[in-house]
């Protein structure tokens, strides 16, 4: 039996369970969040919820990681967002040259892992580089093209839903990756965002230069806004920066200052994924 075949399967009995047994095995394949779960709230906020588990109980049953270079087909569709518009928030990160904008299935999105991350997108009119910078209800294998990347994937085409499949690549960028601080960023408020990496970050970390006593600090991603900092204990004006690539490569950026300031210019790292 082929993959796709067994793909389709899958995907079709999570389509004949009812809500009741969808929450029991939920809570054995993700106890930590499904306790959470009060089935006494209001059925809008039962079905968000229950919409996110089954496309991640999906995604694991489908072998769905984007990390590994994994080839997936799926369709294209296009929603002409600009590089601008997207969950990624990339306002202080021009475009880089050649690489259009989409969008990936939100369970891929991986709470805004994927932002930045480079695809090539392969059809019948060649292949073609995108970068991630925003999420989509597409589905789990599908993406959703900014114009240009849909002028160039579709050659031009009118309508929407073609086939492609598409794996994620390093991005091959020539500049360091960059770190900027987001509006509002202050001693006791840290929130830096990652941009121009060649792979996805697997953790940053921040030695606080006032207080070295404290060690490296893991950041938090917040997956709202694409971008790491603490709920607690801040980091303080300034800190080294220790970047873990999803390839496992580490590097060092010494003395980066964390606070904003208009106009002020990203802080190029010591080195790229």
């Amino acid at each position: 039996m082929s993959a796709s075949i067994k793909s389709r399967r899958y995907v079709g009995l999570f389509c004949l369970i009812s809500i009741p047994s969808l929450i029991t095995l939920f809570s054995g394949i993700f106890p930590c969040t499904t306790t959470s779960i009060q089935l006494t709230r209001k059925m809008h906020t039962r079905q968000q919820f229950l919409a996110v588990f089954i496309q991640m109980a999906i995604a694991q049953v489908l072998g769905l990681d984007p990390y590994s270079g994994q080839v997936f087909r799926g369709q294209a569709t296009t929603d002409g967002a600009p590089w601008e518009r997207g969950n990624c928030l990339f306002f202080f990160w021009p475009q880089p040259k050649g690489i259009n904008p989409i969008a990936i299935n939100s369970n891929m999105w991986d709470s805004s892992r994927m932002c930045g991350a480079c695809i090539a997108i392969t059809n019948e009119f060649g292949t073609h580089l995108a970068v991630v910078t925003d999420q989509s209800t597409v589905g789990p294998t599908d993406l959703d093209l900014g114009k240009d990347s849909w002028d160039e994937v579709s050659n031009h085409h009118i309508s929407s839903g073609i086939p492609i499949s598409w794996k994620m690549v390093p991005c091959n960028f020539t500049t360091p990756i960059q770190f900027t601080n987001q509006k509002g960023a202050h001693p006791f408020w840290t929130a830096i965002q990652v941009a121009n990496s060649n792979l996805p970050i697997k953790s940053l970390e921040a030695l606080p230069l006032d207080n070295k006593s404290r060690g490296w600090v893991k950041l938090k991603r917040n997956s709202a806004s694409n971008h790491f900092g603490t709920k607690c204990k801040p980091i303080g004006r300034s800190a080294d920066l220790r970047v873990t690539c999803m390839n496992g490569k580490q590097f060092i950026t010494k003395n980066v200052n964390l606070v904003y300031s208009e106009g002020q210019p990203p802080t190029m790292a010591a080195g790229n994924c």
